[in-house]
């Protein structure tokens, strides 16, 4: 066994800070990662106190389907989902199942603050057609064209197109750029293990294999298997207060429970 956890399409690191005061985590300082600064251009790629080291960046954007949408009708901002014209023609996934609409909700109530943000959800959902369980449910139905726009991370949209799905993905005006890190459990059976699987994620030959799975690696030695990079999606990231995130998290999830299940 691996003294380690990773999570690959979950919220990124906001579980991992949930995990924090819980000790199910442990502090780790890789070789490779100990000149890293806590944030890079706005977003935070460790922990301050190295419980969780980030080893890929997931975007959350747009996904859609580009036989039943025109490149100009393409949405470019989070208010644009509410356009009449998406009406019946948007998935998200179910916030109170999925990491990655959590992350959705989350992030427009510190956008637009609570009463505005859950206006806004009161408006997206008239909109949507379907809200799954799955995060990756969303980008499924875009490919089969049961939908037209579906809220999802980008690389589950890079892995359908490069299997030559007609779905391609926008990476809206502002929009939650994180970290999906990996960590050492606390009192694990074999911290050695867990540590030199940390160093191996975030080697050369790591990074190049979440590069393979159409994931933003962290490392710039890596390039990336598709149009987004480090570089390039850090002009669009919102700036997330990680604390409020970890103190909300459970009473914004029960709170989208009783407004709209």
């Amino acid at each position: 066994k691996m003294g380690t956890v990773d999570t690959v399409g979950g919220g990124g690191f906001l579980p991992f800070e949930s995990a924090k005061p819980k000790g199910i985590i442990t502090a780790y300082t890789p070789e490779i990662a100990k000149d890293w600064p806590v944030e890079r251009d706005g977003i935070q790629i460790r922990d301050k106190d190295w419980q969780w080291i980030g080893a890929e960046i997931f975007v959350l954007g747009f996904v859609y389907n580009t036989d039943l949408v025109k490149p100009e009708d393409l949405p470019k901002t989070w208010d644009d989902l509410l356009d009449p014209k998406w009406k019946g023609q948007i998935q998200m996934s179910n916030p109170a199942a999925s990491g990655t609409a959590t992350l959705t909700v989350l992030s427009q109530l510190m956008r637009l603050g609570e009463e505005q943000g859950w206006e806004y959800f009161n408006k997206l959902v008239d909109q949507v057609s379907a809200l799954p369980d799955s995060g990756s449910a969303p980008a499924k139905a875009v490919a089969k064209g049961e939908a037209q726009i579906g809220i999802a991370f980008d690389f589950m949209a890079y892995e359908m197109k490069a299997k030559g799905e007609k779905v391609d993905f926008v990476v809206p005006e502002t929009t939650p750029i994180i970290v999906n890190p990996v960590s050492l459990v606390a009192d694990g059976p074999n911290p050695e293990g867990g540590k030199a699987l940390i160093d191996y994620l975030l080697s050369k030959e790591g990074q190049q294999i979440l590069a393979n799975w159409y994931h933003i690696p962290i490392s710039p030695e890596v390039e990336s298997k598709t149009p987004l990079t480090l570089e390039n999606v850090l002009p669009h990231a919102q700036k997330l207060d990680v604390q409020w995130v970890v103190d909300n998290y459970d009473r914004i999830r029960n709170e989208w429970r009783q407004r709209f299940q």
